[in-house]
């Protein structure tokens, strides 16, 4: 389903993240003016084609063509862009645990109904295990 610019840019505002820590720069005529960031907080999110900046209260989306990064219009499609935005998480695998096998025969010993707990001393003992009834 096609997005527009203007509501994708209120759900990435949420979601950026990346704070610019040098300065903003600001061009009149042929003097470049250095502006600190403390004053403005500028957030972005960058992909390959794609650059979302939220100074706020103004966010914009740009679309980089040819080196050159434009506006995108309001009324664009921007379903491209907050797809390249997306970032895959990936989950660790767990490292599977073997037991020993001395480990594995103690386990074995302990009877059926039973299972080991540690005393106030830190000991080790065998107490029965709770039958619980089925409701």
């Amino acid at each position: 389903m096609a997005k527009a610019v203007e509501k994708v840019k209120g759900g990435l505002k949420l979601r950026a993240a990346k704070a610019k820590k040098a300065s903003l720069s600001l061009k009149i005529g042929v003097k470049k003016y250095e502006l600190p960031l403390d004053a403005f907080e500028a957030r972005y999110i960058n992909s390959d084609r794609y650059i979302f900046v939220h100074i706020p209260p103004a966010a914009e989306l740009l679309e980089i063509s040819d080196g050159k990064a434009s506006l995108m219009s309001p009324k664009a499609d921007a379903t491209e862009a907050l797809a390249s935005f997306r970032t895959v998480r990936t989950r660790r695998k767990r490292a599977k645990t073997e037991i020993p096998d001395n480990i594995k025969e103690i386990l074995r010993q302990i009877p059926a109904g039973f299972k080991i707990a540690y005393s106030a001393d830190g000991s080790p003992r065998l107490v029965k295990t709770r039958k619980r009834k089925t409701k």
